[in-house]
């Protein structure tokens, strides 16, 4: 197969395989032993709930999670993303695969390895070029080296209740976005009182705590410092972005013995939205 560019032909051929990313993704788990084996260990330690339960109820929720973003990304060509805390890519190598010019970063470098391996096996199997690059940093050290980079839309999976100092975040975002660009934001509900007592249990009372980053300098992190929907809309909306839309999705983890309780992901978000696990958030930047 002749090698070619992404844009030229890359949807005609993977999408072919690929109509949404739970195929993506399960394609990735079927092919995991194409990867080193320190990939392969990474990759199936950071998927560990996928492996052996990928049914059609997590692979629908697995399409919500990036709903948004993908509509969005299908609508227009050529698209500046930006993913922060990519993690072993999957995210951003779909966003590549749908058309968008993509940087995803993140301060785990052994899951950047496995996103770049990911990224040149995809590229051999397929016959493709997919543009987009993978770097080790803190977002706040991206935004002072890249000063003239602008994205069309940003995108932060489980991403948001990590980044210290919060307060600096939503300005830092705002330096980044284009005019009239999107922030895309998928979270864990800190309305849902059992993830609340999970995260309790986890790392007690302590919600920031320091790293090293990149540099080799002391970073904080945000310990599972997850927030309500309604927080970050007011948040954004004070550095002047226009909430698009906001929806809650999931109430089951990923159990099969739960399965018999599916009923429940039918039930009414605006009656009883503590009952869901995630909400996706889509920021406008409105200056």
């Amino acid at each position: 197969m002749q090698s070619s560019s992404l844009n030229e032909n890359c949807n005609d051929k993977s999408n072919l395989f690929f109509d949404n990313i739970s195929r993506f993704l399960e394609f990735s788990i079927s092919t995991k032993n194409l990867l080193t084996e320190k990939s392969r260990h990474e990759f199936e330690q950071y998927n560990y709930s996928y492996l052996n339960n990928f049914d059609k109820i997590i692979s629908k929720h697995y399409c919500d999670q990036t709903k948004e973003i993908t509509d969005i990304i299908k609508s227009k060509k050529n698209l500046k993303v930006l993913e922060i805390g990519c993690g072993c890519g999957t995210e951003s190598l779909w966003f590549s695969i749908n058309g968008a010019k993509v940087t995803g970063i993140d301060l785990r470098k052994e899951r950047l390895e496995v996103a770049s391996e990911r990224k040149g096996n995809f590229e051999k199997q397929f016959g493709v070029k997919l543009d987009i690059q993978f770097i080790y940093a803190d977002l706040f050290d991206f935004v002072e080296n890249n000063k003239n980079e602008y994205f069309d839309v940003i995108y932060m999976e489980q991403a948001y209740h990590h980044i210290e100092p919060r307060n600096k975040l939503i300005p830092t975002l705002n330096k980044l976005i284009k005019e009239k660009g999107h922030i895309i934001i998928s979270e864990s509900n800190a309305l849902n009182p059992l993830i609340q007592i999970g995260l309790l249990k986890l790392r007690g009372f302590k919600t920031v705590k320091k790293i090293i980053g990149p540099d080799g300098k002391e970073r904080l992190y945000g310990n599972e410092r997850v927030s309500r929907k309604s927080s970050l809309i007011k948040a954004f909306a004070k550095e002047g972005f226009v909430n698009m839309s906001g929806r809650y999705y999931r109430v089951l983890p990923n159990n099969i013995h739960l399965r018999s309780f599916t009923f429940l992901e039918n039930l009414s978000s605006k009656l009883l939205p503590f009952i869901f696990t995630h909400y996706n958030l889509v920021f406008k930047q409105s200056k």
